[in-house]
């Protein structure tokens, strides 16, 4: 158990972080390239400007975490749980967000281009100038969402709600 760990600026590349309880975490700045965070629970944790290119988050809990300016390119994100997450201008393109829950989530000026979010619960999410461009968003849920100045360009939008 890792709750509140204190691993600011750590190199935790390949790290296996599944099903881990790291709720509250400190991990500013680490560097967790192709870390297996499978199903781990980070609720609450801060992750502003980590390096989790590449990396497993798939079924996490990420609930209220702090993702600022976080690198999540190639990330597979399948199933997270990023309610009321802060993902303000954090990279995700290329990243696999298919499934993921991220109601009231904050994606201002993040980047997303190219992000698989088919079928993703983006309700009441900000995503305002956010690159959506060449995303997918099928069967996505933007109720509410705010898109104001979001780039758009090649975007699927088939059947969004």
């Amino acid at each position: 158990m890792l709750q509140d760990a204190y691993l600011q600026g750590a190199d935790l590349r390949g790290a296996d972080f599944s099903q881990a309880v790291l709720q509250g975490a400190e991990l500013q700045n680490a560097n967790l390239f192709r870390a297996d965070l499978n199903q781990a629970n980070l609720q609450g944790a801060s992750l502003q400007k980590a390096r989790l290119r590449e990396a497993n988050l798939e079924g996490a809990h990420l609930i209220e975490a702090n993702l600022q300016e976080a690198d999540l390119r190639g990330a597979n994100l399948h199933r997270v749980d990023l309610r009321d997450a802060d993902l303000l201008e954090a990279v995700l393109a290329a990243a696999d967000l298919s499934t993921a829950y991220c109601r009231g989530a904050n994606f201002f000026m993040a980047d997303l281009a190219g992000a698989n979010c088919g079928s993703a619960n983006f309700q009441g999410a900000d995503l305002q100038g956010a690159d959506l461009s060449e995303a997918n968003l099928r069967q996505a849920q933007i109720q509410d969402a705010r898109l104001a100045g979001a780039e758009l360009k090649g975007t699927q939008l088939h059947a969004a709600d």
